[in-house]
C-alpha cells in the first residue's frame, strides 16, 4: 500500500469517527454556530496555498533563468528550453499572470562569470526539482497531485539533459 493511500485510507476513517461522534453529541450535532465564527467554506481548496507557493517558486526559478541568460548570451541556447519548461508549468497551474516578476522587484543576483552563473542556476532549479517532489506529496488534491509529480519529472529531464547525468546529485 502506498504512503499516500495509507494516508487518505487513515485520514477518511478519523473523518467519519469525527462525524459519527458529532452526529450522536446533541450539543454538536444542531447548534449554530456563534457570528463571526466560521467553519470554513466547503468550497474551500486546501491546495490554493501549495499552489501559491509554487507558482511563487516558479516564478522566481523563471527570473533567474531569464537574468542568466540576459547577462550572458552566450548561454541562451542552453537556457532556452528551461524558461519555456518554466513558463509552461506556470499556464498548467494558471499562474501566467505571475510568470513576469512584479515591476520594481530587484532582479535575481547572477555571479560575473558565465560558469559560476550555470553552476547557481543548475543549483536552484535541482532545489526547484525537490520542491516540486515535495509539493506533489502534500497536495490534497490527486489532480494537482499529478500534475506536480509531472512537472517535477519534466525538471529532472532537462537537469539530466543539461548536466548528462541522472539524479538530483551535484554535477
Amino acid at each position: 500500500m502506498s504512503r499516500r493511500a495509507a494516508v487518505a485510507g487513515l485520514t477518511g476513517g478519523l473523518s467519519a469517527g469525527f462525524a459519527g461522534l458529532v452526529a450522536c453529541d446533541p450539543d454538536r450535532g444542531g447548534r449554530d454556530r456563534s457570528p463571526g465564527v466560521s467553519a470554513g467554506s466547503p468550497t474551500e481548496d486546501p491546495d490554493l496555498a501549495l499552489v501559491d507557493r509554487v507558482s511563487g517558486e516558479l516564478t522566481e526559478l523563471l527570473a533567474l533563468v531569464t537574468a542568466v541568460g540576459a547577462r550572458f548570451g552566450s548561454l541562451e541556447r542552453r537556457l532556452r528550453p528551461f524558461r519555456e519548461l518554466h513558463q509552461a508549468h506556470l499556464e498548467a497551474l494558471d499562474a501566467s499572470s505571475q510568470a513576469a516578476p512584479p515591476s520594481g522587484s530587484a532582479a535575481p543576483a547572477v555571479p560575473h562569470a558565465p560558469a559560476a552563473a550555470m553552476r547557481q542556476l543548475l543549483a536552484r532549479e535541482r532545489r526547484g526539482h525537490e520542491r516540486l517532489t515535495e509539493a506533489a506529496v502534500a497536495a490534497a488534491s490527486g489532480q494537482l497531485a499529478r500534475l506536480l509529480a509531472s512537472m517535477s519529472a519534466g525538471v529532472a529531464q532537462r537537469l539530466a539533459v543539461t548536466t548528462g547525468s541522472v539524479g538530483t546529485g551535484p554535477a
